[in-house]
């Protein structure tokens, strides 16, 4: 009887992995290259705390961008701080939208105080994109871009841009911006 319990536990706790190793993309492959990336507007706000937790702040901002008229196609996040050396409850990130150049020169002159607009011109930066869950790309594709510039012999910035664009069919493309030190 036992046995046929531990058996039981055993089939749904693989089952259970497999369903979330398929659904979150585990499998999915990453891409990587050095690249020019070019400028783009963003509007955000500031976000303090682990980052995993940002999403509710996110969801809020695009609620009062729609509206103000302004669809936010793209989402991003500005992650300054390394989690590896600093405390949870001390990480510091910009979470916002990609928006329009026309849109930037209208938010700019009506912003909320919780609103910051800026253009970010990062010129040479390691860029990777991946088609899985937002929530594995650290754990998938932050060593391998690691990895990546240790071969390549460039040294990045503490600081990572995570765009998140939503598909129709639901899927979510994560493009890494990981700007190169100039050092």
């Amino acid at each position: 009887m036992i046995k046929w319990f531990f058996l039981s536990i055993l089939a749904i706790g693989s089952g259970l992995g497999a369903y979330l190793f398929v659904h979150l993309g585990a499998f999915k492959d990453v891409t990587i290259e050095v690249q020019m990336y070019p400028d783009f507007y963003v509007i955000y706000t500031k976000h303090r705390g682990p980052y995993h937790e940002i999403n509710g702040s996110l969801i809020q901002l695009e609620k009062q961008l729609r509206n103000e008229g302004i669809a936010c196609k793209k989402t991003f996040g500005h992650f300054l701080d390394d989690p590896a050396v600093v405390d949870a409850d001390r990480l510091r990130s910009h979470i916002g939208c990609v928006i329009s150049k026309e849109n930037q020169q209208q938010l700019k002159n009506s912003e909320p105080p919780q609103w910051f607009t800026q253009v970010f011109s990062l010129n040479k930066v390691i860029y990777s994109r991946f088609q899985g869950s937002p929530a594995i790309g650290p754990m998938k594709v932050y060593p391998k871009v690691r990895e990546f510039a240790d071969k390549q012999r460039v040294a990045l910035r503490p600081d990572v841009i995570e765009l998140y664009t939503v598909q129709r069919d639901g899927q979510v493309i994560t493009e890494y911006l990981f700007p190169l030190d100039s050092q």
